[in-house]
């Protein structure tokens, strides 16, 4: 599993702590949109996105990594690109 593209849209939410939208492509084959990197204290952290369900107050992933490792690759690599789209600003 690779991660063949990575778009950020930076946002500047103080209040959510987010900095990016991210969509990611994985293998050229696989879509994953609107995850968040959000910055908690002096770390950033990669947010999968959710789906709430207002009848139940149900919240529940829409995707998200099932392991460890593939949680550690994903945020990594997200946030090796959002410091050069910031160094390239």
């Amino acid at each position: 599993m690779k991660i063949t593209k990575i778009s950020l849209k930076r946002v500047n939410d103080g209040e959510s702590g987010m900095v990016a939208l991210v969509d990611l492509i994985v293998d050229g084959d696989l879509a994953l949109s609107d995850l968040r990197l959000i910055r908690k204290g002096d770390r950033l952290q990669l947010v999968w996105p959710v789906s709430q369900f207002s009848s139940t107050s149900r919240v529940r992933h829409i995707s998200n990594p099932i392991n460890r490792n593939a949680q550690e690759y994903f945020e990594q690599e997200v946030i090796e690109a959002y410091k050069k789209e910031i160094e390239r600003l």
